[in-house]
Protein backbone atom coordinates (compact mmCIF):
# COMPACT_ATOMS: atom_id res chain seq x y z
CA UNK A 1 0.00 0.00 0.00
CA UNK A 2 1.55 3.39 -0.82
CA UNK A 3 1.93 6.26 1.58
CA UNK A 4 -0.53 8.38 -1.12
CA UNK A 5 -3.31 6.33 -1.14
CA UNK A 6 -3.11 5.95 2.98
CA UNK A 7 -3.02 9.52 3.54
CA UNK A 8 -5.70 10.03 1.33
CA UNK A 9 -7.90 7.45 3.02
CA UNK A 10 -6.67 8.80 6.10
CA UNK A 11 -8.04 12.39 5.03
CA UNK A 12 -11.13 11.09 3.52
CA UNK A 13 -12.24 9.11 6.86
CA UNK A 14 -11.53 12.30 8.99
CA UNK A 15 -13.41 14.53 6.95
CA UNK A 16 -16.19 12.11 7.03
CA UNK A 17 -16.28 12.29 10.63
CA UNK A 18 -16.04 16.20 10.64
CA UNK A 19 -19.10 16.29 8.31
CA UNK A 20 -21.04 14.02 9.98
CA UNK A 21 -20.28 15.75 13.55
CA UNK A 22 -20.91 19.54 12.42
CA UNK A 23 -23.90 19.06 10.13
CA UNK A 24 -26.25 17.69 13.56
CA UNK A 25 -24.22 20.28 15.57
CA UNK A 26 -25.04 23.18 13.77
CA UNK A 27 -29.09 22.05 13.64
CA UNK A 28 -29.53 21.77 16.71
CA UNK A 29 -27.85 25.02 18.10
CA UNK A 30 -30.56 26.14 15.76
CA UNK A 31 -33.06 25.21 18.09
CA UNK A 32 -34.17 26.64 21.16
CA UNK A 33 -34.37 23.86 23.35
CA UNK A 34 -34.22 26.23 26.49
CA UNK A 35 -38.34 27.77 25.86
CA UNK A 36 -39.11 24.15 25.42
CA UNK A 37 -38.28 23.26 28.62
CA UNK A 38 -39.26 26.48 30.19
CA UNK A 39 -42.98 25.77 28.87
CA UNK A 40 -42.39 22.35 30.14
CA UNK A 41 -43.80 21.02 26.91
CA UNK A 42 -43.05 17.28 27.50
CA UNK A 43 -43.76 17.14 31.39
CA UNK A 44 -43.41 13.75 32.93
CA UNK A 45 -46.12 11.10 33.04
CA UNK A 46 -47.43 13.12 29.69
CA UNK A 47 -48.19 10.78 26.77
CA UNK A 48 -45.39 12.34 24.75
CA UNK A 49 -42.97 11.37 27.03
CA UNK A 50 -44.21 7.74 27.37
CA UNK A 51 -43.88 7.47 23.79
CA UNK A 52 -41.09 8.36 24.09
CA UNK A 53 -39.55 6.40 26.79
CA UNK A 54 -41.20 3.19 24.81
CA UNK A 55 -39.47 4.30 21.49
CA UNK A 56 -36.00 4.58 23.57
CA UNK A 57 -36.90 0.89 24.87
CA UNK A 58 -37.20 -0.50 22.01
CA UNK A 59 -34.13 1.32 20.42
CA UNK A 60 -32.40 -0.41 23.21
CA UNK A 61 -33.55 -4.08 22.59
CA UNK A 62 -32.78 -3.22 18.78
CA UNK A 63 -28.83 -2.40 19.72
CA UNK A 64 -28.56 -5.26 22.07
CA UNK A 65 -29.88 -8.21 19.68
CA UNK A 66 -27.88 -6.69 16.76
CA UNK A 67 -24.77 -6.52 19.05
CA UNK A 68 -25.82 -10.46 19.71
CA UNK A 69 -25.97 -11.06 16.27
CA UNK A 70 -22.40 -9.53 15.13
CA UNK A 71 -21.16 -10.77 17.95
CA UNK A 72 -21.77 -14.34 17.38
CA UNK A 73 -20.86 -13.84 13.59
CA UNK A 74 -17.42 -12.29 14.43
CA UNK A 75 -16.88 -15.47 16.77
CA UNK A 76 -17.81 -17.66 13.70
CA UNK A 77 -15.38 -16.03 11.49
CA UNK A 78 -12.35 -15.94 13.12
CA UNK A 79 -13.04 -19.52 14.52
CA UNK A 80 -13.47 -20.50 10.44
CA UNK A 81 -10.17 -18.50 10.11
CA UNK A 82 -8.59 -20.25 12.31
CA UNK A 83 -9.42 -23.87 11.34
CA UNK A 84 -8.32 -22.28 7.68
CA UNK A 85 -4.79 -21.36 8.89
CA UNK A 86 -4.12 -25.05 10.04
CA UNK A 87 -5.51 -26.71 6.82
CA UNK A 88 -3.12 -28.94 5.30
CA UNK A 89 -2.79 -27.60 1.48
CA UNK A 90 -1.32 -30.66 0.05
CA UNK A 91 2.01 -29.14 -0.98
CA UNK A 92 5.37 -28.30 0.20
CA UNK A 93 5.99 -25.15 1.73
CA UNK A 94 8.93 -25.58 4.35
CA UNK A 95 11.98 -24.26 1.67
CA UNK A 96 9.51 -21.41 0.07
Amino acid sequence: MDVRVLGFALLVSLLAGVLAGIIPAVTNSMLKHHENLKEGSIAPGSPAAVRAGDCSAVFVVAETALALVLLAGSGLMLENFQRLQHRDLGIDTNRL
